[in-house]
């Protein structure tokens, strides 16, 4: 789970290849409509500023 302090958020770190629902790449839940769930992965590249060459943002289920 993400922890919140002061200075706002902080998520933790995502490994390569890994997926999942929500935090740290979903947009808000419950957006546009009540019970949409997005879902998101990352891939193996990692640029040398260590962010996520490959990121995906899957839509929610109709």
């Amino acid at each position: 789970m993400p922890k919140i302090n002061g200075n706002g958020i902080h998520l933790p770190e995502v490994s390569p290849k890994s997926s999942g629902y929500g935090l740290p790449y979903e947009h808000p839940m419950n957006w546009p409509k009540p019970g949409d769930n997005w879902r998101w992965k990352v891939g193996k590249r990692v640029a040398i500023k260590r962010h996520f060459l490959d990121r995906y943002l899957y839509l929610p289920k109709v």
